[in-house]
C-alpha cells in the first residue's frame, strides 16, 4: 500500500526543479544547520501544501473528490504503453518517475531559508505559495556565503532574481473524503524543481540557479524554494496592455506563444495549465513558460485532448480571445496577421507542420508594436456610423448626460418588482425598535451633518444615467449568467462580456470609456441592482420621495468605490443609474412610465464568512486565529476610511479570490464621528461575538477546547471583561475597553485565510459519537441562548 501511494505521489505533480547537490534516490537529504535569524520577510507560513494546489486544479475541471484522487493516480502513472520508448525525450521523464532529492537546510525561522540573499519586494502571492524578488546580500556573513554555495550558484551581484516558495505537508480535502500524505507534496515539489531545471536549460522556462528544502525547527514545517531568473511581464498582462494601449499582438508573438509548447514537447511534456498568465517575456523579449506544477508526459497526450496538436488548439483559443479584444483584430480585422486562425485551419485539415513555430521562441517579440490606427478614430467613426444608420441626432436627453441605447434584448434575471432603496433603510431602523416618526428622522439625519468631512455621505457624486426600453438593456455589453442573490430590495447577478453585443458596446466594455472600467474578457463579475423610487410605509404614517432612495444609492455607490480602492471591499468597476422608459403594463399609455434603478458592477467574491464558518462546523474545519483576526480587522481598515459598518453580520463579510476577508453591502454605514455605542471598539466586540458564536459549533472549539486560539473570545474579554455568555455575570459587566489595542487586527486583512484547514486534532468520530456530540452542542447552545437574554447589546445602532 505504501509503495502504491509513493508511486502515485512520485508523478503527482509536474513541477520545476533547480538543484545544486543531488541525493541518491531513496537516500536521506543532507541537513545543513543555519544560524541567527534575520528581519521581516515576504515569505509566508500560511500557504497551503503543494498537493492542495493539484487538488484545486482538478476541482476546477468539475471533478468530485474521489474522481480527483483517481485522476491524480492515473495521470501520473509510471506505466508506459507498450511499444513507446520513455527515453525518447530528455532524461526519459526521470523528473516524473524518479525526481532527484535536493539538499535540505534546517533553520530556526522562515526568514533564514535563503542564506546570502536579501528580499526586495513581493512579486506574487496566493494560497499555494509566494514569489519574491531577491538579490545577493552584500552584507552576508562568510558562513552564509559558504552555505549559499551549497544550495545555489551562478548569481551576479548586480542582478535581481525570483525566489518561489512552496510548502510540503499532509493534507485532507475540505469534505474529508480524500487525504494525502506529506510524501505526495514532496514528490510533486521535487518533480516541479526537476522539470524547471530542464526547461531553463532548454530555453523553455526561466533559467534556474538552485532549489532546496528548508525545515523550520520552530514550527516543524518544511518549505521548498526555487531560485530562478526573474522574468518580465506575463502574456496576460501584456495582452491586457495591448487592448488598453492599442498595441498589436504581432504574428511573431503569436508564433512564439504556440512554439514554446512545441519546444516543451521536445523535452517530453505538455503544460496542462497553459493560460496566458503562465507565459512570460524574458529580459530579451522572448516567450517563456512558467509554473511546471501541472504537466503531462508526452506519451499520454495533452490534458485537453488526445494528440499533440490539441495542445496548440487549446493555447490558440486563449491567445485568440486576447487578440480579438484588441482594436487591431476586433471584428476579425487584419486577418492577414492572424496566425492562430491559420494554424487552427491547418490542424483541422491535417496539414499543419509540427515544429514550424519553434524557431520563433528565440526571437524578440516584446514590446508589442503600436497600432497606427488610433483608438479614438475608431470609436468616433463607429459612433458616427451608428448614429447615421439609426437616424440619431443631438437629442435633448444627450445634452443632459442621458445616453440613449439601442434595440432591447430578451429577458433578464433582474427584477422590476424590488422595493425602493429607502424601504430597506426603513426596515433596518424599524428592526432596532424605532417608531415610524423616529425612523423618518433617523433617515433624514443619516445623510446630513453626520457625514461631515465625508463627501460620500453628505454630497455623493451623481453617476452616469442611461435610458433604455427594457431592464435587460441596463448593462450594455454584458451578458447575465446566473443569479447570485435575490431579495425584496435588490438582485445580484453574475455577468460577463457579451460576445453578441455590438462592436461599440464591446469596445467600451473591454477598453473602458463607457459605464465601466476596462474588463477582462475571461472573468465574471457581480452586478448589483437597486431601485430608486418613492415609497410609503405599510401603515401609511411615513412616506419618502424618490430623491431619498436616489441619495442613498449614490452614497452606497460612492462608499463602495472607496472601500474597493482601500482594500476593504470588492473592487468596483462601474456605477450608474438606468431609467427604463417602457414597462409591459404601460406600453399603450400616452406617457410611458419610467423606473430608475441603480447598478454597481464589482469584483465577484467567494463564499461569505458566515457560510464558510457554517461549513467549518459541518466538515470539521478550523476557524483559524488569523481568520478571526482578519474578520475583525477589516472594520479597523474601514474606520481608517472614515466609516463604521452598521450591518456587520457575517453574511456581509466574504473572501476574495485570494482568500482574504472583505466587506459587502455599504448601504448601512455611519461616519467615524459617531461610533456605535459611543466607542469604536464596540464595533470589534460586536463582530467578535458573532465569530465566537459560530466557533462554538465546531468540534475544534466546542467544550472550551483550544482556548489559546479563540481570539474572538479574548478580544471580547479585553473589551468587556467577564465572559459575556455567563448569565450570572451578564448584568454586571464592567467595560474595560482600554485593554484592547485598536489597530492590532488590521494587518491580518492582507493575509490569506481561506480555505479553512481541516481539524486533524479531533478526527471525525463514529456516527454514534457525532450524534452524541451534536446533542451536547444543541443543549449547550440552548442554554447559551437563555444566558444571553439579559446580556446588554454589544452594538447599539
Amino acid at each position: 500500500m505504501v509503495s502504491l501511494i509513493l508511486s502515485a505521489a512520485v508523478l503527482l505533480l509536474c513541477s520545476v526543479c533547480c538543484f545544486s547537490v543531488e541525493a541518491a534516490p531513496g537516500s536521506l537529504p543532507e541537513i545543513v544547520p543555519l544560524s541567527a535569524p534575520k528581519q521581516a520577510t515576504f515569505l509566508s507560513e500560511d500557504i497551503q501544501p503543494f498537493v492542495a494546489k493539484q487538488y484545486e486544479f482538478f476541482a476546477r475541471q468539475g471533478l468530485s473528490s474521489s474522481q480527483i484522487k483517481e485522476a491524480i493516480e492515473q495521470k501520473y502513472s509510471t506505466n508506459v504503453p507498450e511499444g513507446l520508448d520513455p527515453k525518447k525525450f530528455g532524461f526519459g521523464l526521470r523528473c516524473l518517475s524518479l525526481p532527484p532529492t535536493p539538499k535540505t537546510i534546517e533553520v530556526e525561522s522562515i526568514d533564514q531559508c535563503h542564506p546570502g540573499l536579501k528580499e526586495l519586494k513581493q512579486l506574487g502571492r496566493g494560497l499555494f505559495g509566494t514569489v519574491t524578488s531577491v538579490s545577493v546580500d552584500g552584507y552576508a556573513t562568510e558562513e552564509d556565503k559558504k552555505r549559499a554555495g551549497e544550495i545555489y550558484s551562478g548569481l551576479r551581484a548586480d542582478q535581481t532574481y525570483a525566489l518561489k516558495q512552496m510548502f510540503s505537508s499532509r493534507w485532507r480535502s475540505t469534505d474529508g473524503l480524500v487525504s494525502f500524505p506529506v510524501e505526495m507534496s514532496e514528490v510533486g515539489i521535487k518533480s516541479e524543481m526537476c522539470i524547471a531545471k530542464e526547461a531553463g536549460e532548454a530555453g523553455v522556462g526561466a533559467v534556474m540557479y538552485g532549489s532546496w528544502f528548508c525545515r523550520v525547527r520552530k514550527t516543524k514545517m518544511e518549505h521548498a524554494f526555487l531560485l530562478m531568473e526573474q522574468l518580465g511581464k506575463t502574456l496576460s498582462s501584456a495582452f491586457l496592455e495591448a487592448k488598453t494601449e492599442n498595441l498589436i499582438i504581432s504574428p511573431d508573438a503569436q508564433r512564439a506563444t504556440l512554439g514554446i509548447h512545441e519546444n516543451f514537447y521536445q523535452l517530453g511534456y505538455f503544460h496542462d495549465d497553459f493560460h496566458m498568465g503562465n507565459h512570460a517575456f524574458d529580459s530579451a523579449g522572448r516567450v517563456r513558460l512558467l509554473d511546471f506544477g501541472y504537466v503531462s508526459p508526452w506519451w499520454k497526450g495533452p490534458c485537453r485532448g488526445s494528440k499533440k496538436e490539441d495542445q496548440l488548439l487549446g493555447v490558440g483559443q486563449q491567445l485568440h480571445q486576447s487578440m480579438l479584444a484588441t482594436f487591431y483584430f476586433m471584428s476579425y480585422k487584419n486577418q492577414q496577421d492572424d496566425v492562430v486562425e491559420k494554424v487552427e485551419d491547418e490542424i483541422e485539415k491535417g496539414k499543419y507542420n509540427w515544429g514550424s513555430m519553434t524557431e520563433y521562441t528565440e526571437r524578440k517579440v516584446y514590446p508589442l508594436p503600436k497600432n497606427t490606427e488610433s483608438r479614438e478614430e475608431l470609436v468616433i467613426t463607429s459612433q458616427a456610423t451608428n448614429r447615421k444608420a439609426e437616424g440619431e441626432g443631438t437629442e435633448k436627453g444627450e445634452e443632459q448626460g442621458v445616453v440613449p441605447l439601442r434595440a432591447p434584448r430578451q429577458g433578464s434575471l433582474f427584477s422590476e418588482d424590488i422595493k425602493p432603496f429607502v424601504a430597506k433603510q426603513y426596515e433596518f431602523f424599524a428592526k432596532e425598535g424605532l417608531s415610524p416618526p423616529e425612523v423618518e428622522k433617523a433617515i433624514q439625519q443619516k445623510y446630513s451633518a453626520e457625514g461631515m468631512g465625508l463627501p460620500c455621505l453628505w454630497s455623493p457624486p451623481m453617476p452616469s444615467v442611461v435610458e433604455v426600453d427594457t431592464l435587460a438593456d441596463c448593462h450594455p455589453g454584458l451578458k447575465e449568467i446566473e443569479k447570485l442573490g435575490s431579495g425584496m430590495f435588490g438582485q445580484v447577478v453574475s455577468v460577463g462580456i457579451d460576445e453578441q453585443a455590438s462592436d461599440e458596446d464591446r469596445r467600451k466594455v473591454i477598453l473602458g470609456g463607457g459605464l465601466y472600467t476596462p474588463l477582462d474578457p475571461g472573468r465574471t463579475y457581480a452586478l448589483k441592482q437597486m431601485a430608486a423610487g418613492s415609497w410609503t410605509s405599510s401603515d401609511g404614517q411615513v412616506s419618502f420621495p424618490a430623491a431619498a432612495s436616489e441619495w442613498g444609492i449614490k452614497s452606497e455607490m460612492c462608499v463602495a468605490g472607496e472601500a474597493g480602492k482601500g482594500g476593504v471591499g470588492p473592487e468596483v468597476h462601474g456605477t450608474w443609474f438606468c431609467r427604463v422608459r417602457k414597462l409591459p403594463d404601460t406600453m399603450g399609455s400616452e406617457e410611458p412610465a419610467k423606473l430608475q434603478y441603480g447598478f454597481i458592477l464589482m469584483e465577484r467574491l467567494h463564499s461569505t464568512v458566515k457560510n464558510t464558518f457554517i461549513e467549518a462546523s459541518k466538515k470539521n474545519l478550523i476557524i483559524t486565529p488569523n481568520a478571526q483576526r482578519a474578520t475583525m480587522g477589516i472594520h479597523e481598515r474601514f474606520y481608517d476610511l472614515g466609516y463604521f459598518h452598521d450591518d456587520a453580520h457575517l453574511n456581509n463579510h466574504a473572501f476574495d479570490a485570494e482568500g482574504r476577508v472583505r466587506l459587502l453591502d455599504f448601504g448601512f454605514v455611519r461616519s467615524w464621528l459617531f461610533p456605535p455605542g459611543g466607542n469604536k471598539k464596540r464595533q470589534i466586540a460586536f463582530v467578535a461575538s458573532q465569530i465566537e458564536e459560530r466557533m462554538m459549533y465546531t468540534k475544534y472549539f466546542f467544550g472550551k477546547k483550544h482556548a489559546d486560539e479563540n481570539i474572538a473570545k479574548q478580544v471580547m474579554s479585553q473589551i468587556y471583561g467577564p465572559d459575556p455568555w455567563k448569565k450570572s455575570e451578564a448584568v454586571e459587566w464592567v467595560p474595560s475597553i482600554n485593554r484592547y489595542k485598536w489597530g492590532s487586527m488590521g494587518p491580518y486583512t492582507d493575509k490569506v485565510v481561506y480555505p479553512l484547514p481541516p481539524n486533524e486534532t479531533e478526527a471525525t468520530e463514529t456516527e454514534e459519537g457525532d450524534e452524541a456530540q451534536s446533542d451536547t452542542i444543541s443543549e449547550f447552545l440552548a442554554g447559551r441562548q437563555i444566558g444571553r437574554e439579559k446580556a446588554p447589546v454589544l452594538l447599539n445602532m
